[in-house]
């Protein structure tokens, strides 16, 4: 018996049980059109879930089952730098590469896309993990020769690569083989394929925008400078990349932002900063109405 099979059948026997008498349960009253049980797992019925990331997973192990057995990787990065929250102060952070080009990082580029096309590219990431307290992005000044301590040259490279407006090359060395296990979450992105990280270099030269290469040489703080980005025109993707990377704020005080929390400062951020803009809007005189 195969495993499609196998899913079907057991979906029809959660289907059933999921209502008296055979009555479909709200998950499968609530599927899109073109839908059926057999487009979600048991589980899936049974939590009230309209889409099942689980089937297609199914086909992507298979995909990745040789790319991913090897611990040496080349590739572009999205580029991101995801940094993780558990444990802090001292947590996981790492960069991706792209096991295939072309994959985009930015959610905008995504839209118009199904979910299974989501769960694939989001798969396609192969992410670095990195040990570190958050401090380690900071440039205390040394003791005594009143000079900058060095970043980490690891986490130098990956600061860079997140700074970079385009794909940019990475050699990436894991300890062992990248494991798939895809986790969803309601904040971030899917994450995909991971390992820890030994060893990263940049292959080539990132392309960071003039205007960003100054405010982090300059030191300038984070609010005032994703203010002055978002009025560059930059989205609250980069913004976000670039707050997370902890190259943003006085040099001797930077830090690497978990990036759930990272997503929630840069939207107050923005937020605050279009409320101010509205409140000193004239207010309208008549009603408007928008088809």
């Amino acid at each position: 018996m195969n495993i499609v099979r196998l899913w079907s059948e057991a979906n029809k026997k959660a289907a059933l049980a999921a209502g008296a008498s055979g009555v479909p349960s709200p998950a499968l009253r609530a599927l899109p059109a073109g839908r059926t049980a057999d487009d979600l797992c048991p589980n899936c019925i049974r939590n009230g879930r309209v889409y099942c990331p689980h089937k297609p997973m199914l086909a992507i192990r298979a995909e990745l089952a040789a790319p991913l057995q090897k611990q040496d990787f080349f590739g572009p990065s999205p580029p991101n730098l995801f940094v993780g929250h558990y444990g802090w102060p001292s947590v996981n952070w790492g960069p991706m590469v792209s096991l295939g080009d072309g994959i985009p990082d930015n959610p905008k580029d995504w839209y118009g896309w199904g979910f299974d096309e989501i769960v694939r590219a989001r798969s396609m990431q192969v992410r670095g993990q990195s040990k570190g307290a958050v401090g380690a992005a900071s440039m205390p000044k040394s003791a005594g020769m009143g000079r900058e301590a060095a970043v980490p040259r690891m986490l130098l490279d990956a600061q860079e690569a997140a700074m970079s407006f385009s794909p940019v090359d990475l050699e990436m060395h894991f300890s062992k083989v990248p494991k798939l296990a895809v986790e969803f979450h309601s904040i971030h992105q899917p994450m995909g394929p991971s390992a820890p990280l030994e060893k990263l270099r940049l292959a080539e030269n990132p392309k960071i925008p003039s205007q960003v290469d100054e405010l982090v040489e300059e030191g300038v703080r984070a609010q005032p400078a994703m203010a002055e980005l978002a009025g560059g025109g930059f989205d609250e993707h980069y913004l976000v990349r670039l707050l997370t990377a902890g190259v943003l704020g006085r040099k001797q005080s930077r830090k690497l932002v978990p990036t759930r929390w990272g997503i929630t400062a840069v939207d107050d951020t923005l937020a605050k900063l279009h409320m101010e803009k509205i409140r000193g809007m004239k207010q309208g005189g008549g009603f408007l109405l928008y088809f």
